[in-house]
């Protein structure tokens, strides 16, 4: 299950949107893959939490480009949040 959301968090390029509206739509593009909401907003709210505004946009448009160490944080997150 670690490997669908990883699968689903790289790649939105989308600038314009507000930070809410980026976590929204990670947690959206989540849970239709299948991962349940609270599982999916405690990864995303992990994830981000730590991020500043700057270093989320950089994380939303670096696409598919997730180091081994991105991956493995979300895994250990998803593994954390439950899921």
């Amino acid at each position: 299950m670690c490997v669908v959301a990883v699968g689903v968090l790289a790649g939105c390029g989308r600038r314009e949107l507000t930070r809410e509206q980026l976590e929204d739509r990670y947690v959206d593009e989540i849970v239709d893959a299948g991962i349940e909401r609270d599982v999916a907003e405690c990864v995303i709210s992990r994830l981000f939490g730590g991020m500043t505004d700057a270093e989320l946009r950089e994380f939303n448009t670096s696409g598919s480009d997730l180091t081994p160490d991105e991956l493995q944080r979300v895994g250990e997150l998803a593994d954390a949040c439950g899921g």
